[in-house]
């Protein structure tokens, strides 16, 4: 103790409070410029992408056609094999006028 007075528990928690209060401090004041140097290394954001213009009447067609094979199972497999084998025969007709 040179020249000053002997140290207490009391002044050394209160110089732990400083030390935090200071140190809390400091992270406040990095923290909007840690938050802005990591936008600028992001870069720009990306535009998002565009969804497909789906027609109403479609969408519910084939909502009614994926859902009613839990309903009716049986009748409905018989339709839908009907339906694939009529969309192939269109399809391979198509290439063959081509």
């Amino acid at each position: 103790m040179m020249g000053g007075r002997a140290r207490s528990a009391a002044d050394t928690g209160d110089d732990m409070r400083t030390g935090a209060l200071w140190l809390a401090l400091l992270m406040t004041a990095l923290l909007p410029s840690t938050a802005d140097a990591a936008k600028a290394k992001r870069g720009k954001a990306k535009p998002a992408a565009v969804a497909a213009a789906v027609d109403p009447n479609e969408a519910g067609r084939r909502v009614l056609m994926d859902g009613l094979p839990l309903v009716m199972p049986s009748a409905v497999m018989l339709y839908m094999l009907h339906q694939k084998e009529m969309e192939a025969k269109a399809a391979a007709a198509g290439k063959g006028k081509r």
